[in-house]
């Protein structure tokens, strides 16, 4: 889910966006819930830089990367 009028929000992320790495870590088939533990410990280091694909022009080998 992406707040309205959160960060993530106002840089254009959507809800069906796939994150892939957070500052140049790789989070693909990482679960949920470890993903908002590591954006909430980098946020405090300062910005974050995520690299996300948007589900219909990800590849099919991250697609189906079992979590």
């Amino acid at each position: 889910i992406v707040e309205v009028g959160s960060p993530s929000y106002l840089a254009g992320l959507k809800k069906e966006d796939m994150i892939l790495k957070i500052n140049d870590q790789n989070v693909v088939g990482q679960k949920f819930s470890k993903l908002v533990s590591l954006i909430k410990s980098e946020s405090e280091n300062g910005s974050i830089k995520l690299e996300v694909v948007e589900p219909a022009l990800c590849p099919e080998e991250i697609k189906n990367v079992k979590i």
